[in-house]
């Protein structure tokens, strides 16, 4: 995962940009998907987008093809709804084969926190 993990991320937080490595070439892909399992266990998934641009722990910005393999999600209201670790990962599928990635945690913060 790309967000910045120096940057703290709030519950209710809205336009957090999530960015997941693939690690495969997403240049004839089909689907693009972020699974996750909130901090109470439920899971849902958020329709990503292939990225074209991404951003290092510094802030850096780096133009991306899709042979790089990161898709991106920006969060809307009510997807950061709780506090706690989001467990994510990334999917991807192609005609006749599926990708997950490998999980990564991010820490939501209470406000306040």
């Amino acid at each position: 995962m790309t967000t910045n993990e120096e940057k703290k991320i709030y519950q209710g937080a809205v336009g957090v940009k999530i960015v997941l490595e693939t690690g495969q070439d997403l240049s004839e892909s089909t689907t693009h998907k972020i699974l996750v399992q909130k901090p109470d266990g439920s899971e849902l998934e958020w329709a990503a987008d292939i990225s074209a641009v991404i951003e290092d722990k510094d802030g850096r910005q780096f133009d991306v093809t899709p042979k790089d393999g990161y898709i991106e999600y920006i969060t809307s209201d009510g997807d950061l709804d709780q506090s706690g670790d989001y467990l994510l990962q990334a999917y991807v599928e192609w005609e006749e084969s599926k990708h997950y990635g490998k999980t990564c945690v991010m820490e939501i913060r209470e406000k306040f926190d």
